[in-house]
């Protein structure tokens, strides 16, 4: 624990507060994936199947 800038709270509340930020980053973290996800999803259609030029060459 640091004591530098103590923050005056009940037991209750300090004891709740680490899991509650656990939730805040899971959440943070499925909506970044969430995004991504539709991200990619909504722009693959777009470009096309990835081959390779067809050449002119006989």
């Amino acid at each position: 624990m640091i004591d530098a800038l103590p923050i005056p709270t009940d037991p209750g509340t300090a004891a709740a507060a680490g899991p509650i930020f656990a939730l805040m980053a899971l959440a943070t973290v499925g909506v970044l994936i969430w995004q991504a996800v539709r991200y990619f999803r909504e722009n693959r259609e777009e470009e096309g199947p990835h081959e390779p030029p067809e050449r002119d060459e006989p």
